[in-house]
């Protein structure tokens, strides 16, 4: 892709390949979540067979997470379920790390709720299935369950949370998550 999301995921779309759309999703899908980059998500989305979804979890897992960013709390949950229900029957020979992605947005979802008793088994779960270079998700679950710490008022596990959020990107990646855990922190600093 050489650093044009743009034109790879056309081209991608353009010649039928789902793994290649996968492969972006789950470089750039969340960095426009993070970035406001809604309405260009949404059509990169909807560009999308249907089918692709299923096929390739990641990207139901990014409409759900698109849902659950823009409010859509029900939807979102209702998306998880089928993309959850798609793994399971699949024979998918990564079906555990799949399922693992799955728990690590409904562990997004719930800490977005401020609910942590449903968030910290999930949480527990996901990280203990994920393997080492899900970058994207293990900071993402880190990331979340930080903010929510936060909000409670758990200073400690807060910091605990976002600090191991920052380390575990490779150098270079997530500038822009990176910024908002940097504040968080400051946050959490004052305290």
């Amino acid at each position: 892709e050489a650093g044009l999301p743009e034109q790879a995921f056309a081209l991608a779309v353009a010649a039928g390949r789902a793994d290649l759309v996968a492969h972006i999703a789950e470089t750039h899908f969340e960095f426009m979540l993070h970035t406001g980059q809604l309405k260009l998500l949404r059509a990169w989305l909807d560009a999308l067979p249907p089918e692709w979804q299923w096929q390739e979890p990641v990207i139901g897992l990014s409409e759900a997470q698109w849902l659950a960013f823009t409010g859509q709390v029900p939807a979102c949950l209702a998306q998880l379920e089928q993309v959850e229900t798609a793994i399971q029957q699949s024979e998918r020979a990564d079906k555990e790390w799949q399922l693992a992605r799955a728990r690590a947005v409904r562990c997004q979802i719930a800490c977005f709720n401020n609910d942590l008793a449903t968030a910290e088994p999930l949480a527990a779960q996901a990280l203990s299935t994920l393997p080492g270079s899900d970058y994207h998700f293990r900071v993402s679950v880190h990331h979340a369950l930080g903010e929510a710490y936060r909000q409670a008022a758990r200073w400690a596990e807060a910091r605990n949370q976002l600090t191991l959020a920052l380390t575990l990107p490779p150098p270079g990646e997530q500038p822009i998550r990176a910024t908002h855990i940097y504040g968080a922190l400051a946050d959490v600093a004052l305290q």
